[in-house]
Formats: structure tokens, C-alpha cells, sequence
């Protein structure tokens, strides 16, 4: 570790978050967003230790859930809480390069997830139905790339690409974190 290095680094993002893959996350919901905050420990120069702690919240897509509804009595209506993850992440950091404070880097964390399903309601003039999944907690894994350019010595801007994965019950959750944030040394 190069003298004067961080002893802990602080990051702070937001974003948007992509439902992915062939589960229900994706048929049913809408990008959404993501915050969250993490810390990092430099092992060697390029090398980081990263614990991340973050929120996606994403929306019901209306229209295509409630077309998969088979009522015969008229126009259905209907309304959602948003569906929240919350994940608690550690892994490794390892920067590529650095030029003129441009500086890649790859991720890969592993750690937990909390799925909060929100309720869905829905109604015609004569019917009236809910529904509310159980909240459940899962192992999950994620793999990333990012760029952070220096802006000073102690703040750094950053954009990153994240594939997440929740290991879940029925199906598995699978979405794409992109954020955007800062670090600071």
C-alpha cells in the first residue's frame, strides 16, 4: 500500500436499477431506482476490500400485470406498492490502470438480500382482490465494472455496472444496478 493511502474509503450513489433475466422481477417490473452507501479497505494499491449496503426500488408495470389477469366482468383498475431489495454486500475491488486520475476497476461481492414485496391491489366494478408475496431473505452475488475519476485529492466522482443476483425460493432476482456517485478518501 502506497504511503499515504486511505486507510478507509466512503462511497455514496445513486441510480438506476434494470430488472433482468427471465423472472418475475422483469415481467412484472419497472426499472427503478437505487441508493446506497459502502466503505472500502485498500489491501495493496489496486487492491480493496468493499462492504456496500443498498436499496432498489422498483414499480409495479400495471399494464402488463393486469393483462395477465383472466376477469371476464369488465376493465380491471388497479394500483401497487413498490417491490424493495435491500442488499448487504462484501467483496473485492481491483483497479486496472490508473491515467491522469482515470482510473477502471472490476467488483465482485457476495452477501445477502431482503426482497420486500409491496401489495398489489386490483378491482373491477364488482370485484375487489390483494395480494402480498412474503418478504423473503436470500444469499446473492454480484459482479461489476466501473471508472472513477479524481476530482481532488479526497473526492472522486464514479459511474458502475453491476449484475446482481438474488438466490430466492421461486425464481431467482436478477437485475442491474447502474450507479453513480462519489468517493471519498
Amino acid at each position: 500500500m502506497g504511503q499515504g493511502a486511505p486507510l478507509v474509503e466512503k462511497y455514496i450513489h445513486s441510480g438506476i436499477t434494470i430488472p433482468q433475466h427471465n423472472s418475475e422481477l422483469k415481467a412484472y417490473w419497472q426499472n427503478g431506482q437505487n441508493y446506497g452507501v459502502g466503505f472500502g479497505r485498500p489491501i495493496t494499491n489496486t487492491l480493496s476490500g468493499i462492504l456496500n449496503i443498498e436499496l432498489s426500488i422498483l414499480k409495479l408495470d400495471s399494464k402488463q400485470y393486469f393483462s395477465t389477469l383472466d376477469w371476464v366482468n369488465g376493465e380491471i383498475w388497479g394500483s401497487a406498492q413498490p417491490t424493495k431489495i435491500v442488499t448487504l454486500m462484501i467483496g473485492l475491488k481491483q483497479r486496472l490502470i490508473e491515467k491522469g486520475g482515470f482510473r477502471p476497476y472490476l467488483t465482485a461481492e457476495a452477501g445477502f438480500m431482503r426482497i420486500l414485496p409491496g401489495w398489489i391491489n386490483w378491482h373491477n366494478e364488482q370485484y375487489r382482490q390483494g395480494l402480498k408475496a412474503a418478504a423473503e431473505i436470500s444469499t446473492g452475488a454480484g459482479f461489476g465494472c466501473g471508472v472513477d475519476f479524481g476530482l481532488s485529492r479526497v473526492v472522486s466522482f464514479f459511474i458502475q455496472l453491476n449484475y446482481d443476483i438474488g438466490f430466492t425460493d421461486y425464481s431467482n432476482t436478477v437485475y442491474v444496478p447502474v450507479k453513480v456517485g462519489f468517493l471519498f478518501n
